[in-house]
């Protein structure tokens, strides 16, 4: 054997060598394969006050180098939904007014998403369903209205009723943990002080409702404000006068009267 011809031509065996793990890497490259897995379905951006529901998982046809094969599997995928781009927590968006929405909302290439670097590539080819139904619900409380009042009534005049809010009630949104302390403070939402030694009689005042942090009303009132309606009378005074003298009236001559 020519040992130096060997040496010689090693370089263009090495050349060559290189060239057909390429040519074959591309080759092997160029066999896609295709295949259905189940890809869990998660919502991102989903407001405090909101809670959406929709199906878990979808299924999703991928195409993808034969060698990639490994990769395609469940837990390195998965398909996300923008809630906050299709449902507001300002309940003044939900009109006409509802405490349930459904939504219906078309699943795109662009929703599937690996979860690290694994998606090169591959080729989303098909999700199924296509379309899903999503379910936005306001969380949300109903508090009692409490009254506050400071001064006192003026002497002549007295309560027919106590101060009456109207509504009595105020239905509102927030955070599951804004609800969880109204709970704990007795469902209860109290106004500004009503001054009521201002009132002269019956009468009807608009006091601010003092939020709680983190609290949207769902129907919002007036600078969240309620009307106050106050029932007042004069009060009735009793007076004993004595020693009044009595003066009788006789219209006949032929009668005596007598006291």
């Amino acid at each position: 054997m020519d040992y130096r011809r060997l040496r010689s031509e090693s370089p263009l065996i090495m050349a060559s060598l290189f060239i057909a793990f390429v040519i074959w890497l591309i080759a092997k490259q160029g066999n896609l394969d295709t295949d259905w897995i189940e890809v869990p379905i998660r919502l991102e951006n989903v407001p405090v006050n909101v809670e959406v529901k929709t199906i878990s998982a979808a299924q999703v046809k991928f195409q993808f180098p034969q060698d990639l094969s490994n990769r395609i599997v469940t837990r390195n995928f998965e398909v996300v939904v923008n809630a906050g781009d299709i449902y507001s927590g300002d309940p003044a968006n939900w009109k006409p007014t509802a405490l349930t929405r459904d939504v219906e909302y078309t699943l795109a290439r662009e929703n599937v998403r690996a979860r690290g670097d694994q998606f090169k590539g591959i080729e989303v080819l098909r999700i199924d369903p296509q379309k899903l139904t999503l379910t936005g619900t306001l969380l949300t409380r109903t508090l009692a209205i409490d009254v506050k009042t400071t001064g006192a009534s003026p002497a002549n005049l007295v309560f027919t009723a106590p101060p009456r809010p109207d509504p009595p009630n105020l239905l509102v949104t927030g955070s599951p943990e804004a609800l969880r302390r109204l709970s704990e403070n007795g469902d209860t939402i109290r106004t500004r002080p009503v001054d009521l030694s201002t009132l002269h009689g019956s009468d009807q005042k608009f006091p601010e409702l003092v939020m709680p942090p983190g609290v949207i009303p769902v129907d919002k009132t007036e600078l969240n404000r309620v009307t106050v309606d106050i029932g007042l009378s004069e009060l009735d005074v009793t007076k004993t006068f004595y020693q009044v003298p009595i003066s009788l009236l006789v219209f006949s001559s032929s009668l005596t009267a007598r006291v």
